[in-house]
């Protein structure tokens, strides 16, 4: 899972740039100085060992594979950012492969809410030559 995960976010880093693209409304503007990414160990797969046993010629053969214990790594991007002029803590976690997570390029980007309580954006990018949406978390 770390190595596909690590593929994924590999790919996207960076890859988030400006879109004025959609039908949706945003109403905030984004500033992005720049994003770093940290990973954390949240857990650990244990290794497993799986064997088949076969009759061959009168004779029993077993084959055993043995996968090795692999941690389990979520990847958190922090956004150097304001919103709407205001510095903001602003991120994003990645927990699984295909999670809405991404950094950003330096640059200004169109956002809105997502909730009522104002701590969650959705912010306009283009990722692949296509419009997308990354949600974000607001801590401030």
């Amino acid at each position: 899972m770390k190595t596909h995960l690590s593929a994924c976010i590999g790919l996207i880093l960076g890859a988030a740039v400006q879109s004025n693209a959609g039908p949706k409304h945003y109403d905030l503007s984004l500033q992005v100085a720049k994003s770093s990414v940290q990973n954390y160990v949240v857990g650990r797969i244990p290794s497993q060992t799986k064997c088949t046993s076969s009759l061959d010629g009168g004779e029993v053969k077993t084959d055993c594979t043995t996968t090795p214990a692999q941690d389990v790594t979520n990847y958190t991007v922090f956004l150097d950012a304001t919103l709407d002029g205001v510095h903001r803590d602003i991120r994003c976690t990645a927990s699984w492969l295909g999670s809405n997570c991404a950094t950003l390029s330096p640059g200004v980007y169109q956002a809105r809410w997502l909730n009522k309580g104002h701590t969650q954006i959705r912010v306009s990018v283009l990722a692949g030559g296509k419009p997308k949406e990354i949600t974000f978390d607001v801590l401030n």
